[in-house]
């Protein structure tokens, strides 16, 4: 009996293998089909064929930068609502079994279809994600938050909290050490290509 008749295990889900193939495969299908019936739409409106091809293929990228319009609405409206979720409490990155800043900047990218968050909230991540990751490491200097920023309520431990949200208004208050908390936290060589780089971070906020 030759080798190859001889069949291993089946390990992986066919679907789950493939998916993303069935998916395009589905998805040409489906331009094609409705390309098709657009067609002959068309050639019943008494149409040249060459007009009634023109007229197909001007509807089909109409439709699809509609449909991509939609999509991005879509996701766009996700990350204003899931905006709102950030940072996460202690609790909630135990929960979530985030056991490193890597794991937790994917996370956020998910949680925020990679838009970047805006600046007052980009403060309160850098601030939690410190404190929770970073602030017992004994591998680099350790950082007093409530010297980097100013907080408008004066009670507000900067270095205990992680759940703060953005009705505490906190502005950058030396620009020296935030500059190096942010090189504490995102200056890793795992998020040389993250949607959260230190090279972006450095330079938009």
């Amino acid at each position: 009996m030759k080798k190859k008749n001889i069949k291993p295990e089946i390990k992986n889900s066919f679907f789950i293998l493939y998916k993303d193939d069935i998916r395009f495969v589905i998805e040409v299908m489906g331009i094609c089909g409705i390309s098709f019936w657009i067609y002959s739409v068309y050639l019943k409106l008494n149409m040249s064929v060459a007009q009634a091809v023109a007229r197909t293929l001007m509807t089909i990228v109409i439709g699809i930068i509609i449909l991509y319009a939609i999509r991005f609405v879509y996701f766009y409206v996700e990350y204003l609502m899931n905006q709102r979720r950030i940072p996460l409490s202690d609790n909630e990155i135990q929960a979530l079994n985030l056991n490193n800043i890597e794991e937790y900047i994917e996370y956020l990218g998910e949680l925020l279809n990679h838009f970047h968050p805006k600046r007052e909230v980009f403060f309160l991540l850098l601030i939690a994600t410190y404190n929770y990751f970073e602030k017992d490491n004994c591998k680099h200097e350790k950082l007093d938050s409530n010297q980097i920023f100013d907080c408008d309520n004066p009670n507000l431990d900067l270095n205990e909290l992680s759940d703060f949200s953005v009705t505490n208004i906190i502005t950058i208050k030396s620009k020296k050490k935030y500059k190096l908390l942010v090189k504490i936290v995102f200056d890793k060589e795992s998020l040389q290509d993250s949607w959260l780089s230190y090279y972006y971070v450095s330079n938009i906020y």
